[in-house]
């Protein structure tokens, strides 16, 4: 048995050293907030800000651009429409950045989503 774990830990080490294993590294967009809330009730401001982190096990691995879509229908959200702001490909780290689309309208509830792409070009929808 104990020669089993070292075989395995041998193997894992090899597969990691020359990048083999790949695709067993997630990369990912999570925490997305609206005013540091999320999914909140009763914004009282016209430009709220949106944030968000990225999560990479990939040594070195950093944000390099962002895309916010913003808008009032939760179906065209997921299919990439941004009816009430669509920011465009932003080549920033940025992960906190102020609304600058449509006057947004008081009792009404807004859906957002976020694309980011890192340093070798990987994108990832949130």
């Amino acid at each position: 048995m104990r020669a089993l774990k070292i075989v395995l830990v041998l193997n894992f080490i090899f597969l990691r050293v020359y990048g083999i294993g790949e695709n067993l590294e997630t990369s990912k967009v999570v925490s997305l907030k609206c005013e540091y809330i999320v999914n909140p009730l009763g914004i009282d401001t016209s430009h709220p800000r949106l944030t968000w982190q990225m999560v990479d096990t990939k040594h070195g691995a950093m944000q390099t651009a962002y895309q916010i879509k913003v808008g009032k229908d939760e179906e065209s959200i997921l299919k990439g429409i941004g009816d009430y702001w669509d920011s465009g490909k932003i080549e920033s780290q940025d992960i906190l950045v102020k609304y600058a689309g449509l006057k947004l309208k008081p009792w009404t509830k807004y859906f957002w989503t976020v694309t980011i792409w890192d340093n070798k070009g990987n994108k990832m929808v949130a």
